[in-house]
């Protein structure tokens, strides 16, 4: 079987792409483990993770030591905690945990030891791409390799691996997600590869991607789709068993909606969802309202509520109300909701205009001004952010990108690249699943614009906003494959083919054998 228009047939050794990769593991190593190492300031969230492994912040610490200002990379060992928060993340945690445990014999972790972790993880899964990237022409090669080593190496993404945060599982398994649907595009011409395990592998990447934090668990919809393509397309049945194969993603399909389910009923502790919701009203809903007695009214709540409009949970400098108060109990949480607030802004179209060019505008601001990036010892002031290794999200930033007209010019770029890919090249049915995955991955950028404001309010939007970005510079990649893959196709027609060298010389053989025998 001949090889599609983008794959090359080679046998030889991705020396290009290997050198990218060591560059991107130099550049990763160096930031995460050369002092001064850059990480991410614990903002309250630590906890999650950390005290399901039984890690904790050393008790002589102050509360200005242990958040927001530093990194700190020394924590203790403590009893695991009951109350388990469900996440991905842990497959980390735990596996730093462990390793500590069987190589290091102290009652002190390491956090340089969890980034290590998280470094090996993610080279591991970029080398994937790397060797899918290895197959095709030159052009698409060099754009996704280039983009791939100055997209992940930017201290945007770097920082997060030195941190108990769940963003670097994200990271992890959306790219994982991205290297299986690439591979499994050349299934059928590339023989070494066995569809099945390609599409094991996407599972993976989904379900992992999906349990990272309830982020993205909301966007369990568009991504139990794919999971349903990528069974019954990707995998290799006979006709028989096709009605099997059909089932299955059924069955995935219904797992993945009982497994986000399951994540809001007991994977989010009551806390933690109350003070979401408050929030996404009082720092979200009231702080841009032009009267928030009004809004307040319209959801059929006490009017006393609107002067605290503008605070967040737990803030009492600016007059917020603690979680328990039983005021907040017997007239705000007894009726509201995240989807009160989500009809609140469907049925307000002018809010909701808003409410989209809020997420648009901080979309790129990849920085968090409220974390510090460094520790103590580096001598920087509390709070220094890295500069080093910025230059992807610095010129985004500083693009015009920002405005929700122009993220939407990019995804409808996106889309036409998409399908004037599968109409002019392969038709294949790997050809239709990526155009299918490209979508579905342009609908969950989109709904992350909207999701980021309506979750949490303003309260650390830029953190929440890292989901956009990833999925984003994914888009980014992809866009650059496609085009790059269009562009070597309009070459072939315009410029005349070359002759291999092989063809003339038996073209000179042949005519020096019709010579000698007359």
């Amino acid at each position: 079987m001949d090889l599609p228009h983008n794959v090359v047939q080679h046998r030889r050794f991705p020396v290009f792409e290997l050198i990218v990769w060591l560059l991107l593991a130099c550049a990763i190593g160096y930031q995460l483990l050369i002092p001064p190492i850059i990480g991410m300031a614990d903002n309250g969230d630590y906890w999650r993770t950390m005290h399901s492994a039984g890690l904790d912040h050393p008790t002589q610490l102050s509360f200005s030591e242990r958040y927001f200002n530093y990194v700190h990379t020394d924590f203790v060992l403590r009893d695991i905690d009951q109350i388990r928060w469900i996440t991905s993340e842990a497959i980390f945690v735990y596996l730093a945990r462990g390793i500590h445990a069987v190589f290091v014999h102290s009652d002190h972790f390491d956090l340089r030891l969890l980034g290590g972790v998280h470094a090996i993880a993610l080279l591991g899964v970029i080398a994937l791409s790397l060797l899918a990237f290895s197959r095709l022409h030159w052009l698409p090669r060099v754009c996704g390799a280039g983009l791939l080593l100055l997209i992940f190496s930017d201290a945007g993404y770097v920082q997060y691996l030195n941190s108990f945060f769940t963003e670097p599982a994200s990271l992890f398994f959306l790219l994982l997600l991205l290297a299986g649907m690439l591979l499994l595009g050349m299934a059928d011409e590339w023989k070494a590869i066995d569809a099945r395990w390609l599409v094991v592998l996407c599972l993976i990447g989904l379900f992992g991607f999906l349990t990272a934090k309830v982020q993205n668990a909301v966007l369990v919809l568009p991504l139990a789709w794919l999971a349903y393509r990528v069974i019954t397309v990707g995998w290799p049945a006979l006709p028989s068993s096709r009605r099997r194969v059909v089932w299955s993603g059924l069955a995935c399909v219904l797992l993945m909606v009982m497994l986000a389910a399951a994540f809001y009923a007991i994977g989010i502790p009551e806390r933690a969802r109350r003070m979401g919701v408050y929030n996404a009203f009082f720092y979200g809903v009231l702080l841009h309202s032009k009267d928030p007695a009004v809004d307040v009214r319209a959801f059929g709540l006490d009017p006393s509520l609107a002067q605290y409009a503008g605070t967040v949970v737990n803030d009492y400098e600016r007059g917020g109300l603690d979680l328990d108060d039983p005021i907040l109990e017997r007239t705000f949480f007894a009726t509201m909701n995240h989807r009160r607030i989500l009809l609140f802004y469907l049925f307000r179209p002018a809010r909701w205009s808003e409410l989209l060019n809020r997420g648009s505008a901080n979309a790129f601001r990849f920085h968090i001004p409220e974390l510090g990036n460094y520790t103590a010892e580096s001598g920087y002031p509390p709070r220094t952010h890295a500069t080093q290794f910025r230059v992807w999200h610095n010129l985004l930033w500083q693009s015009c990108l920002n405005h929700w007209w122009c993220l939407l010019a990019v995804l409808g770029l996106g889309a036409t690249l998409g399908i004037a890919r599968y109409r002019l090249l392969d038709r294949t049915r790997y050809a239709r699943l990526s155009t299918e995955f490209w979508g579905v991955l342009m609908l969950m950028a989109l709904m992350q614009l909207v999701i980021v404001p309506l979750g949490d309010g303003d309260q650390d939007v830029w953190k929440h906003l890292f989901l956009f970005n990833l999925l984003f510079d994914v888009l980014v990649i992809g866009m650059a494959l496609m085009a790059g893959e269009l562009v070597m196709h309009a070459s072939r027609r315009i410029l005349p083919p070359r002759v291999a060298r092989s063809d003339i010389d038996s073209r000179i053989i042949g005519t020096d054998e019709q010579f000698v025998r007359m």
